[in-house]
């Protein structure tokens, strides 16, 4: 069977320009991204965006940030959790504690398709980018 991600995927395979137009990701293990004024993961947000904005102005910019073990909840919204400059893509583990993936992705990046898969073991998503021809998924398995 065929999904909208697995199509895209096979397009964005042939697409040479999509490698050399995305060629750094950031890939975090938080072990918390919690932003309430209690949660140690409070600052890890205020470090990862610091490290961004520092990247970017010495000239590298991360097009992609996938983030494992947020361990986010659907009460925390996209807002408390935002980098300025990136669009917030996310699948929180909804039957116990821990876990999670995240994807920040350039705002300028639109998304087209969006899948995620939780499993209350596992968690995933993926994003097609289709000005980019590109497929971007984030895999949490413990």
């Amino acid at each position: 069977s065929s999904s909208p991600c697995s199509d895209a995927f096979r397009s964005a395979q042939t697409s040479s320009a999509a490698l050399s137009l995305h060629s750094s990701i950031l890939l975090l293990n938080a072990r918390s991204l919690n932003p309430s004024a209690n949660g140690a993961g409070r600052w890890k947000l205020t470090d990862l965006a610091a490290h961004v904005e520092e990247n970017r102005q010495i000239g590298k910019l991360f097009p992609f940030i996938a983030i494992t073990e947020t361990w986010l909840k659907s009460y925390y919204s996209d807002a408390q959790i935002q980098i300025p400059g990136y669009s917030v893509t996310r699948c929180d583990r909804s039957k116990r504690n821990g876990g999670g993936v995240l994807l920040y992705s350039l705002s300028s990046l639109p998304v087209s398709v969006t899948e995620s898969f939780d499993d209350g073991i596992c968690q995933g998503l993926c994003n097609v980018y289709p000005s980019a021809k590109l497929l971007v998924a984030v895999i949490y398995r413990p």
